[in-house]
């Protein structure tokens, strides 16, 4: 296996079946260059019956059967959807097109996270959608924990209808427009908590929004708690009332799955690929609009009834069409028609 550096696999420590080739962080053309240099040589000695792309991109030339995990819908939505991203971003993602369409005819199978992000890499690419599957999200298991308590920063607003936006600071995340709608409506919106989860080197407009806050006197009601372990993110869910993603791009999102799993209601974007994943299990607004967000969050604040089906439906939803990491597992097997216990 091939990881970045910085991220720890201590599983495979040791394992006499497994070898892991440790990849440096590095920019595009370095990539190129290592990829030619150290990994081309690794694949010849390894001799693999396959190569599975889990980060986007296969390899050009591979000497056997190749397979990529497709999830980065930059590659497929139009830029329109990138928000405040800079004309560098987008070049970045103009290439990493470009390096994608060089390497899909040598590329066996596809595997993209939902069904709305395969028909739109078969329109994109032109590619046989036979030749691509559907490789879906689970709920991780760090987030499987009995433990419920509230925590110590959450404590000081248990009298709020608390909003809860698990996600680091990216453009197409949306988070300027929660920082709106606040400012716009700060009086109607007082009863509210939003629990933001960024940080300030997470992004280049991450620094200007945390500024925003405390310029736009916003502390009282939009909390920023900073990254969050995974072991920890059950007490955020039980302690919240609502998951707020006003996002505009995504590939999956096992945040929804999160939610739902931890019965939690879901207010979210009213675009193609959270419909894909949350179906009839969230309430939809304009993620462009302030008046549109400001009516959802009012809405599930107000009406319990709505807050309670919500949460039904997402428990149905997700025990009736979502697997777990084994199942999903069999099956990109299975697509790949190589043979597994």
């Amino acid at each position: 296996i091939v990881v970045p550096a910085g991220c720890d696999y201590p599983e495979f420590e040791g394992q006499a079946n497994v070898t892991m080739l440790v990849a440096p962080s590095m920019g595009l053309l370095k990539r190129a260059r290592w990829e030619r240099s150290v990994l081309r040589p690794q694949i010849t000695q390894f001799q693999p019956d396959w190569i599975w792309g889990l980060g986007n991109l296969g390899l050009k030339n591979p000497p056997c059967k190749q397979a990529v995990l497709f999830h980065d819908t930059h590659l497929i939505y139009p830029e329109s959807h990138f928000a405040t991203e800079s004309f560098v971003y987008k070049l970045k993602k103009r290439f990493l097109r470009f390096l994608l369409r060089r390497c899909l005819p040598k590329t066996d199978i596809v595997f993209c996270q939902t069904q709305t992000s395969r028909n739109r890499f078969a329109k994109v690419y032109n590619r046989d959608i036979d030749t691509i599957a559907v490789c879906p999200n689970a709920v991780s298991a760090f987030c499987q924990t009995d433990t419920i308590s509230t925590p110590e920063s959450l404590k000081p607003f248990d009298d709020r209808f608390k909003l809860f936006v698990l996600t680091k600071c990216y453009g197409h995340k949306n988070i300027q427009t929660i920082l709106d709608t606040y400012n716009e409506f700060r009086d109607e919106l007082k009863d509210t908590l939003c629990v933001l989860t960024i940080e300030a080197n997470q992004h280049p407009i991450a620094p200007g929004l945390l500024q925003r806050i405390e310029d736009e006197r916003l502390g009282n009601v939009i909390l920023n708690v900073g990254p969050l372990d995974q072991t920890i993110l059950s007490s955020y869910y039980h302690s919240c009332d609502a998951l707020l993603l006003p996002t505009l791009l995504e590939s999956f999102s096992g945040t929804y799955l999160e939610a739902m799993n931890f019965h939690v209601p879901i207010l979210t974007s009213d675009l193609d690929f959270a419909h894909d994943v949350c179906g009839d299990a969230a309430l939809y607004f304009d993620p462009h609009s302030t008046l549109a967000m400001r009516d959802a969050i009012l809405q599930c604040k107000t009406d319990a009834a709505l807050r309670d089906d919500l949460i039904r439906r997402g428990q149905d939803r997700l025990q009736s069409l979502f697997r777990s990491w084994d199942e999903i597992l069999r099956d990109a097997l299975d697509a790949m028609d190589i043979p597994h216990q």
